[in-house]
């Protein structure tokens, strides 16, 4: 089955999120745990969640994508900065057990003239600082464009922070997500589609589309047995 939503403001709470992604027929969405450009979250109801796990139970939705604020930069030259991604990444971990076993993305940081290496020191320090074993979150580290000093614009400094990270769950993989603008029924927006979600150690397909995992991960098979680097 297709997973594909949208991304849909907070502001409502949870269940008018999963009202609107029922509305335009998704089965799952992407919000921002608090403003993108701030910092406080608003509190959590307890009965605002209760009502929308009961709705996402009857439509169907079981996944769902929470974002980190744009202002998160563990990579972060100055502390006040790097202590606010810390303070920041562990209050939205502990927010998001209101809604268990599901995803949390956030954008790896900037090192702002330090060099990449040291920035990618900084963002798995607060990794080791925050995650737990009792999370039942999963973390996402996204891919960057590049612009300016942003890490992660490869795989290989996502990697390089993975292999710095020390709360390891034994599973990696690699996701293709596709973004699309959508107009349906006097809705328009910003659409997004779960493709195929790869192990990477040894090549299996978890789910997604049709679409082959060779395709959406070109250049990723080291050998014929379909192993990855």
């Amino acid at each position: 089955m297709l997973t594909i939503g949208c991304h849909l403001s907070a502001s409502k709470g949870y269940l008018a999120m999963a009202r609107d992604a029922v509305s335009i027929d998704a089965n799952t969405f992407q919000f921002f745990t608090r403003n993108p450009r701030g910092g406080k979250a608003k509190d959590i109801d307890p009965a605002d969640v209760e009502a929308f796990h009961a709705c996402c139970a009857e439509h169907g939705i079981t996944t769902i994508l929470a974002h980190a604020p744009y202002t998160l930069n563990a990579a972060a030259a100055k502390p006040e900065v790097q202590e606010f991604a810390r303070a920041t990444f562990a209050d939205d971990l502990v927010r998001m057990e209101a809604t268990p076993h599901q995803m949390y993305n956030f954008h790896p940081g900037s090192h702002v003239g330090q060099g990449a290496q040291v920035g990618i020191e900084k963002i798995a320090s607060v990794l080791n600082e925050v995650l737990t074993p009792e999370q039942t979150t999963t973390v996402l580290l996204e891919t960057m464009a590049g612009k300016g000093t942003e890490i992660g614009r490869t795989f290989e400094e996502l990697s390089a922070i993975i292999d710095r990270e020390e709360l390891k769950s034994g599973d990696w993989g690699k996701v293709s997500i596709n973004f699309f603008p959508f107009a349906a029924s006097g809705n328009n927006g910003i659409g997004v589609g779960i493709n195929n979600i790869m192990k990477t150690r040894d090549g299996i397909a978890l789910g997604g589309t049709p679409a082959s995992a060779e395709d959406d991960f070109e250049g990723e098979f080291e050998d014929e047995d379909g192993l990855l680097d």
